[in-house]
């Protein structure tokens, strides 16, 4: 069973974001830009509300997540994955990040999903994965749990 789900998308939508990208001198530049397109698709294609972009790094040490919407009285959190070519994934440290985010808040009994969207320009296509398919990302045995992952307050 997958645990995502791929859609495409047509990139004239997102030209200007895209034209960012391109012309990015690193990855870091490209965050915000990639973070409009997933703004606008999960906005327009799945119905999620409220969507903002989430703390900056001076405010939360280690930020597991780039978005925060609603869907009805759910709570989201998004980690935003693009890539120009192929697939971007998380790493080991920001998938521990966001586990140990994810249980933080379970603890404190804040109820919140955590969605992962990856996006690829070179395939015109996106792939949205839910609290199960993020859930199996965070206990795949193959996760470097590393001392990078305690940066992360909730």
């Amino acid at each position: 069973m997958t645990a995502y789900t791929s859609y495409p998308f047509d990139k004239s939508e997102f030209s200007e974001a895209i034209e960012s990208i391109e012309t990015a001198k690193n990855n870091v530049s490209t965050e915000p830009h990639y973070n409009e397109i997933a703004k606008s698709l999960l906005i327009k294609y799945h119905g999620f509300q409220d969507v903002a972009v989430g703390p900056r790094v001076s405010e939360m040490k280690g930020v597991p997540f780039d978005l925060v919407a609603t869907k009805g009285n759910q709570k989201i959190l998004f980690e935003v994955k693009g890539a120009r070519k192929a697939w971007s994934k998380s790493g080991p440290t920001q998938l521990a990040r966001m586990k140990l985010l994810f249980e933080g808040l379970a603890e404190k009994g804040i109820d919140v999903d955590l969605f992962l969207i990856q996006i690829s320009l070179s395939n015109s296509e996106y792939r949205l994965w839910d609290t199960e398919g993020v859930k199996t990302l965070l206990t795949d045995g193959h996760i470097d749990w590393t001392e990078n992952a305690y940066r992360t307050s909730c």
